[in-house]
């Protein structure tokens, strides 16, 4: 008996999926399980309604659809079991793509951005006729894996790789045999191919321009990773300085610093700002890469007695949930969650189906996520943009 494309005990993957779409990815792998078993036996509406946690007039909304569809037939007194007529004439086609994510499991902090990318991964794969199963591959793994390695890129015919040092040997594995890989974000900044990400640049260009029009005089830009490797830091530092250089030199009045604060040691963090403010020039606007600084930073200001946003405006640039422990909701920039997941499936289906695994990069572009942080003239700018939400 083959297994089945995507883990009927999976909880983690299907339940990022709404009730129907996750009954209908469920019923799917099971017939592909059962069509190559010899019994071809279905569970019951009973069983998956149970298993999957869905409501039962859920489940037998999408087992009567399959069943108008000929692709199931009921037996009254013996169960549900796959149509073997309507298999044996249908053409397979179904391939499985390996998702290689970033965590042992969808439950640490950054569990948000690797859910809401999974389930644009998942629905995409639902729609249409793409013919894709997502198999989760979680690269945080034990040592001794190179077997474990090999049997994934044999069984699979394409990878969607999240950003981890530790998908290196996945990536070379799966292009050392010419099957499609595609990046979530670049994996480094000379990539030009092969990657959806969200255009940060962009993002922290737009923000500068605000800030510039709106009267601040010292941006400060607090990093969550070094630069080297780090595109999303380096492409907020671009755009910045790409859009705070565009005041002729003689006439620019605003000061631009950067600095990098590496979690989850909010000690660092705890050393720059006092540094900051104490100085004759503190800044008036501070964007962090990482939504967690832009927070950490909103509680140390405010508990310095430092109005926000009145004297200093604070932005976080992940846009994961916000915390519901914050003093105040931090405006962020918001990724494209679902977009991205979207828009990497499409681009494997397009490598499959032409055989050309090289396309161009596609960034995304960003909305701007409104909350207490921001000036309400800042926020009138960033609305007029049609990029805030």
């Amino acid at each position: 008996m083959t297994e089945p494309l995507l883990s009927t005990s999976d909880s983690d993957t299907l339940g990022l999926l709404r009730p129907t779409e996750r009954v209908q990815r469920f019923l799917e792998a099971e017939l592909l399980r059962a069509s190559s078993s010899t019994e071809g036996r279905l569970p019951t509406i009973k069983e998956v309604s149970q298993r999957l946690g869905v409501g039962l007039s859920t489940v037998q909304t999408v087992f009567a659809r399959f069943s108008r569809e000929e692709r199931l037939v009921t037996i009254p007194g013996k169960g549900t079991y796959v149509n073997r007529q309507t298999a044996a004439t249908t053409p397979s086609g179904h391939c499985i793509v390996t998702v290689s994510i970033h965590e042992q499991a969808l439950t640490g902090k950054e569990s948000t951005w690797g859910k809401e990318i999974c389930a644009g991964i998942l629905r995409e794969m639902i729609c249409g006729e793409k013919k894709m199963m997502m198999r989760p591959f979680f690269v945080d793994m034990e040592e001794d894996a190179a077997g474990r390695l090999e049997a994934e890129v044999n069984s699979s015919s394409a990878a969607i790789i999240f950003p981890s040092p530790l998908n290196r040997k996945l990536v070379a594995a799966f292009q050392a045999q010419r099957k499609p890989t595609i990046f979530i974000t670049p994996p480094h900044l000379m990539t030009t191919e092969n990657f959806v990400g969200p255009n940060f640049y962009r993002a922290a260009l737009r923000l500068a321009e605000c800030w510039k029009a709106t009267g601040r005089k010292h941006i400060a830009l607090l990093m969550h990773h070094p630069l080297i490797g780090k595109t999303t830091c380096i492409y907020s530092l671009a755009g910045f300085e790409a859009e705070l250089g565009k005041t002729p030199r003689e006439a620019r009045d605003i000061r631009f610093s950067h600095f990098v604060v590496e979690p989850p040691d909010m000690n660092q963090l705890d050393r720059l700002l006092p540094a900051l403010f104490d100085g004759p020039n503190p800044p008036d606007a501070i964007h962090s890469t990482g939504d967690h600084l832009a927070y950490h930073t909103v509680e140390w200001l405010l508990k310095h007695g430092i109005s926000i946003p009145e004297t200093v405006s604070v932005t976080g640039g992940t846009g994961f949930h916000p915390r519901h422990d914050a003093p105040m909701p931090c405006s962020v920039i918001q990724q494209p969650f679902e977009k991205v997941g979207q828009e990497t499936v499409r681009m494997v289906a397009r490598a499959l189906t032409s055989g050309n695994h090289s396309q161009a990069g596609l960034f995304l572009d960003t909305a701007f996520r409104i909350g207490a942080t921001t000036r309400a003239v800042e926020n009138r700018f960033l609305l007029e943009t049609g990029r805030a939400v």
